[in-house]
């Protein structure tokens, strides 16, 4: 079995390969009608986590740019505001 869709729920079901509570086997999950596995709560918490981070990563860094390139101007005797 590959995958089995529930036309009356929306949903299709799929073998998947990964880990779950630790444990590293052969799940049976829930999926879209083009097969791709719907993240469970945990794995969705997960990914906004990410998220948030990779984002203030990227805010600091423009940030820490920002004032280098102002540092940089004031070098030049430009204001940089």
């Amino acid at each position: 079995m590959t995958e089995t869709w529930l036309e009356k729920v929306g949903l299709g079901l799929t073998l998947w390969s990964g880990e779950f509570e630790g444990k590293q086997d052969v799940w049976l999950r829930w999926c879209d009608v083009e097969g791709n596995v719907i993240p469970t709560g945990g794995e969705r918490a997960n990914q906004e986590k990410l998220e948030k981070e990779l984002a203030l990563q990227r805010a600091e860094k423009a940030e820490q740019k920002l004032a280098e390139l102002e540092t940089r101007l004031r070098e030049l005797g430009i204001d940089p505001n």
